[in-house]
């Protein structure tokens, strides 16, 4: 009876470990279709020269991802 529960512990587990990699995936390529996307609504202008804000949602989201 022991070895079933552990067994089916480990594979919850093993079932969870999975699903949260696969929503890390997913949250750093989110990340970088927003930067691409940052990109291209700036127009590719150098940030020195820029008077627009920084992408503080994209950075922090990127911080969360990794």
């Amino acid at each position: 009876m022991v070895r079933i529960v552990r067994s089916c512990l480990q594979s919850m587990l093993k079932l969870v470990n999975s699903l949260i990699g696969m929503v890390g995936i997913a949250m750093i390529l989110y990340a970088v279709w927003l930067i691409r996307q940052w990109q291209e609504q700036m127009g590719n202008l150098p940030f020195a020269d820029s008077d627009h804000p920084v992408p503080w949602y994209v950075e922090s989201f990127i911080f969360l991802c990794v």
